[in-house]
């Protein structure tokens, strides 16, 4: 006797529990795309302090062309930074 392949139930699994993945929109990409540049600017600020107390006199050109670079990341385009002055 030969096995045969049973047709698929039509009811939906109840097993995981989990929700489906929410489908991807613009507006998904951006808020999500916000969260990561504020988690940036928030890293980078941190250890641009950290630097900013160890820094040798030839250095502070850099340091300041660093600080005018990592304060311009949260501007008013989108998408943003959900940190710094324009959350």
């Amino acid at each position: 006797m030969m096995a045969t392949n049973k047709p698929p139930s039509p009811r939906k699994s109840t097993k995981s529990g989990a929700k489906p993945p929410a489908k991807l929109t613009l507006e998904l990409l951006a808020a999500n795309q916000k969260q990561i540049n504020g988690s940036l600017y928030e890293a980078l600020d941190l250890i641009l302090d950290i630097i900013s107390s160890t820094v040798g006199a030839g250095d502070i050109d850099k340091l300041r062309r660093a600080e005018a670079i990592i304060h311009a990341i949260p501007g008013y385009d989108p998408p943003g930074c959900g940190a710094g002055p324009y959350p």
